[in-house]
């Protein structure tokens, strides 16, 4: 890196003299567009006056070739930045008698190479750019990036200068950035001077804000009013943008990585304006004291803007739009805080200032970017001057506010305090009235209580014989109650007579309690028992028709009859007075029919020898005694029939199950014995739990010249169909492997099954779907080794496990997914297939029906074939013995009370 110097007094002392000189020297040279003559190192060259461009296309090409491609000096009209790479050629002279030095800026180029010949064809060049790295420019001046000149004395030197842009930042935005008029040559002196007095001033600069921003944070902390958040948050975001954009982030924070520096700084930029609206949308509450259209302007101007941060994120960079945006925001904004001001809203005159003076640095600061009016210190920072003295007013504009609401406030509290004198004052009187008021309604009250009270003491009164009415009426109905649940409980009509005698007789005068019950197939009202003075009598039946019999008028009319005087209120019910059949006198007497949801039953009657023995009371005591009676008649008819039914049923089922456990002996004797599979097999082990008394599962074995036939099968369902199949099985079998001579067309038996079981259910004809999973397999001993087994196996829908000599694995044979049988509808066109494998003597074979993998547990989760299969391989060694228990007992600790779902057979072998 080549350090700045600084200049002697004798260097500075005669840049002075010869700065009359220079302007002149300045604008010969501009119109030659010859060799510039270096008059002065203080001088501020700018290319544009008098470099050459390059018109040719230069890609691809060589320095040695561009040297010879045709240059022109630039014009008015002339607009070189459509291409991404610009070709400049310029020519210094140094009349000095010592080397010149000079800085080549090349602000706002991504990269740029400066080529000068030091021989023949022997070129020297040096790079520097935006987009490289800080630590690799040759010169580290704060953002800008420089190229170092250095001129002979005496001499002459052409110079050509390669510039080019990739990033689409600087592409886009070059006549925004004005980046071939904005190269310039200046002398180390004047960079190091710039650099040391930009960097002083953006650290007050930077400073004071960051100060501001820690100062309204703490404001907003203890006062809670959002503007200062948002207020500091504009200030942050703003140092933020200016710090990056003066170089501080690339020198000190990202110096390997410059792209950050060059994307970073305008969308910050955007989020301090962004937060800048907001402010001022809440600090002026402008949609009360502005009208509504400047709301929707600010409103919508901030959304463009955060628009152009969102375009940034696809590398769209409209810079000229946006700097339109803010303009027009600044516009906004001020009409509003003048519409503000209108409103007499104190703080917004602070505010207006200090838009005005953000507004007119912003606009210098453009003007001064664009080469408009001079660029110096002053121009190029305007928009930071203007920061200062925008963000030291909005302080006075917030401390302005804060003043303002401690005077609302103060207002707020004094009109406060007045109208709570006045609501003082006003309760006062009000109360002086009311006071009179209650004590005249106090008087009219008293008159009126009293005479509610002479009113509630009749009512008191009355209260006290209704309330002995009523608890009298309650002990009648608990009576009753009891006396209900008594009944109810009775079976059989002399002990529902004698109980229900024993709690009347408490109640009323009863010289006659009887029930009658009607016979509607004899068409007679029998009264089997009747007590008369509590004594049973011999049984009394009336014909249905017979005429002038008071229980027939009950009976039939189904109505309560109620007779104090029997001599006077007879003819009410009767044609003539006919002699009772039940007693020969008597003048008071109750009758009740007796109902219930199957029509009436029969008849109550309660009788007295002596006239006016009952009142309501008894009539009501005997109306609500009637229907319990009639419960328990019923009951009693119930029990009758649901006894004589169940023996009728207990009958039968001894019938059926006798016939089943007979099915069942039969169906035992048709399968093998377990001494059978001790006479062909070494070891094995036989489960077998039928569902119900007979099952729907099967297994067969026969044996031909040493060839031993095995099959399991699952009929369709379990029961006495299941059993009949089973059998059907067997039978078919038995003829089929006869037909056959016992041969090894597994395949020809389970198809000619097939079809017969078809036939003989007639499947073809009926929608019968009946018939069977089965597992068929035949073992025989090899001819050539006798510690081998030939094992030939044939399956619809079973599966046959085995292990083999090292029983470290169970492996599966599986069926053709075909049942045997069923529907023609339900046919599958897959046929039967056969497998076979050579086992040694000590290997085991093991098949199930599907019953114990779709046994429940109590929770309904199935055993399922997986742990079927883990419990096999886990005790593969075992004996068969062991085997059979272990698997009863894991079958019975799954199942629990649950109830078994099928037919369940498992046989293990031990070859």
């Amino acid at each position: 890196m080549l350090e700045l110097k600084k200049l002697d007094w004798y260097s500075w002392t005669r840049r002075c003299l010869m700065a009359f000189c220079v302007a002149f020297g300045l604008s010969e040279n501009a119109a030659s567009q010859g060799a510039f003559l270096i008059l002065d190192t203080t001088q501020h060259v700018r290319l544009y006056d008098f470099a050459e461009y390059c018109t040719a296309p230069t890609e691809g090409k060589r320095i040695d070739e561009i040297t010879k491609l045709p240059f022109v000096p630039f014009s008015t009209d002339f607009k070189p930045l459509a291409a991404d790479t610009h070709w400049l050629r310029f020519s210094l002279k140094n009349s000095h008698p010592q080397s010149i030095y000079m800085l080549l800026s090349i602000d706002h180029w991504d990269f740029a190479t400066i080529y000068h010949e030091q021989g023949e064809n022997l070129w020297a060049s040096k790079e520097s750019g935006v987009l490289m790295p800080y630590w690799q420019r040759p010169i580290q001046t704060g953002h800008i990036p420089y190229l170092q000149i250095a001129i002979r004395p005496i001499s002459e030197q052409t110079y050509y200068v390669k510039l080019v842009n990739k990033s689409n930042f600087h592409k886009t935005n070059q006549l925004v950035f004005k980046s071939l008029e904005g190269l310039s040559l200046r002398n180390f002196e004047s960079v190091r001077q710039d650099y040391e007095e930009r960097r002083f001033w953006q650290g007050i600069y930077i400073g004071a804000m960051l100060l501001m921003t820690f100062y309204n944070l703490s404001l907003f902390v203890f006062v809670r009013d959002k503007s200062y958040l948002y207020y500091s948050l504009f200030i942050f975001f703003d140092v933020f943008a200016n710090a990056i954009l003066e170089g501080f982030g690339l020198e000190y924070i990202w110096p390997s990585f410059p792209v950050l520096n060059l994307y970073s700084a305008y969308p910050i930029y955007s989020f301090s304006w962004l937060f800048f609206d907001i402010f001022i949308i809440h600090f002026l509450n402008i949609r009360q004291t502005a009208a509504n259209w400047a709301f929707k302007a600010i409103v919508g101007l901030a959304a463009a803007k955060m628009l152009f941060v969102v375009l940034a994120m696809f590398d769209v960079w409209w810079l000229s739009y946006h700097l339109g945006m803010v303009v027009l925001s600044v516009i906004a904004i001020l009409i509003a805080n003048i519409s503000a001001m209108r409103n007499k809203y104190r703080p917004a005159r602070f505010l207006f200032l200090a838009n005005i003076f953000f507004l007119f640095g912003f606009l210098v600061q453009t003007l001064a970017a664009q080469v408009v009016i001079p660029q110096n210190i002053y121009t190029l920072n305007a928009t930071q001057f203007g920061d200062v003295l925008q963000i030291l007013l909005f302080s006075l504009a917030l401390a302005d506010r804060i003043n303002s609401m401690r005077d609302e406030l103060e207002e707020q509290h004094i009109e406060q305090e007045r109208l709570k004198y006045t609501q003082e004052m006003e309760r006062k009187r009000i109360a002086e009235e009311q006071k009179v008021q209650l004590e005249l309604e106090v008087k009219r009250r008293t008159h009126e209580i009293e005479a509610i009270n002479d009113e509630l003491s009749d009512q008191k009164a009355e209260l006290e014989r209704s309330q002995t009415e009523i608890k009298q009426a309650f002990n009648d109905i608990m009576v009753i109650s009891e006396v209900g649940k008594d009944i109810t409980s009775e079976l059989g009509i002399k002990s529902i007579v004698t109980r229900v005698y024993e709690h009347i007789s408490k109640l009323m005068d009863a010289d006659v309690f009887a029930i009658g019950m009607y016979d509607s197939e004899k068409q007679e009202l029998e009264f089997e028992e009747y007590l008369i003075k509590g004594v049973p009598q011999p049984k009394v039946t009336l014909s249905i028709d017979e005429e002038d019999r008071i229980s027939l008028w009950c009976l039939t009319n189904k109505k309560p009859l109620f007779i104090n005087d029997f001599d006077l209120e007879y003819s009410m019910y009767l044609k003539t007075k006919r002699p009772s059949k039940i007693v020969e006198s008597r003048q008071s007497l109750l009758y009740f029919p007796l109902e219930t949801e199957h029509g009436v039953i029969g008849v109550l009657t309660v009788q007295s020898m002596r006239k006016n023995a009952y009142n309501q009371k008894h009539f009501k005591i005997l109306e609500s005694l009637a229907a319990y009676i009639a419960i328990a008649l019923d009951n009693t008819a119930a029990y009758l029939q649901i006894d004589e039914d169940r023996k009728e049923i207990e009958l039968k089922n001894r019938q059926i199950t006798a016939s089943l456990r007979y099915a069942s002996d039969i169906q035992e004797i048709l399968l093998p014995s377990e001494e059978v599979f001790v006479k062909f097999f070494k070891e094995s082990f036989i489960i077998y739990k039928p569902k119900d008394i007979v099952s729907g599962d099967f297994y067969w074995i026969r044996e031909f010249q040493n060839k031993v036939f095995l099959g399991v099968g699952d009929c369709t369902g379990h029961g006495v169909p299941g059993a009949f199949m089973t059998m059907l099985g067997i039978s078919l079998l038995d003829q089929i492997v006869l037909d056959f001579g016992y041969s090894n067309d597994l395949v020809g038996i389970l198809t000619s099954l097939n079809t017969n079981i078809q036939k003989l259910l007639k499947q073809d004809a009926q929608e019968n779907s009946d018939g069977m999973d089965l597992a068929l397999c035949i073992i025989a001993s090899d001819r050539n080794d006798s510690q081998k087994k030939n094992i030939v196996y044939a399956g619809a829908k079973r599966n046959l496990y085995y292990f083999r000599d090292s029983k470290a694995q169970l492996f599966e044979l599986k069926g053709a997914k075909k049942s045997i049988g069923g529907s023609p509808k339900k046919r599958s066109n897959l046929e039967f297939l056969q497998e076979e494998l050579i086992l040694s003597v000590g290997n085991e074979l093991y098949f199930t029906t599907d019953g114990y993998a779709d046994q429940a547990s109590e929770t309904r989760e199935k055993i399922g074939s997986t742990r079927l299969k883990e419990a096999l391989a886990l005790n593969a060694n075992a004996d068969m013995a062991f085997q059979k228990d272990y698997l009863l007992d894991m079958l019975a600790k799954h199942q629990g009370e649950a109830e078994q779902r099928d037919d369940i057979t498992i046989i293990g072998l031990r070859l």
